[in-house]
């Protein structure tokens, strides 16, 4: 290969570095907003499902007979109650199945977030370093 040939190379792979410099930061914006989005919805959809819970327990607290006494008596009764509400709750099953879900999405999207991190870092290094 001649000098010439090798100088259009290098400066081929310098386009191409200094392209991947201007574009990466935008792919990374993009995906710590979609990673902030996601979380964002986890976070709410984790308060939904708590706040189906916190209002059965109360509801299993408060739950007196005809005399006055409380249904369940004793922790263990209230756990086993506080269950079998929650294991028929249709909206609380569907809501973990959506937390799951969007959990799984989370870390994809933080792997992605993470190759695009290291992408960066790489053609910022060999941007310093130069080709010759």
């Amino acid at each position: 290969m001649s000098k010439k040939q090798s100088k259009n190379n290098g400066d081929s792979y310098k386009r191409e570095l200094m392209a991947q410099l201007e574009a990466l930061p935008v792919a990374i914006r993009g995906n710590e907003l979609k990673l902030m989005e996601k979380t964002n919805l986890l976070n709410e959809l984790d308060l939904k499902k708590s706040t189906i819970k916190r209002i059965q327990e109360h509801n299993i607290v408060e739950a007196i007979d005809k005399e006055g006494k409380a249904i369940f008596s004793n922790q263990i009764k209230r756990d086993a109650e506080l269950k079998r509400r929650l294991d028929s709750n249709t909206e609380y099953i569907n809501l973990g199945k959506e937390l799951r879900t969007l959990k799984d999405e989370i870390k994809e999207q933080e792997i992605t977030l993470g190759y695009f991190k290291r992408k960066f870092r790489a053609a910022e290094a060999v941007s310093r370093i130069g080709v010759e």
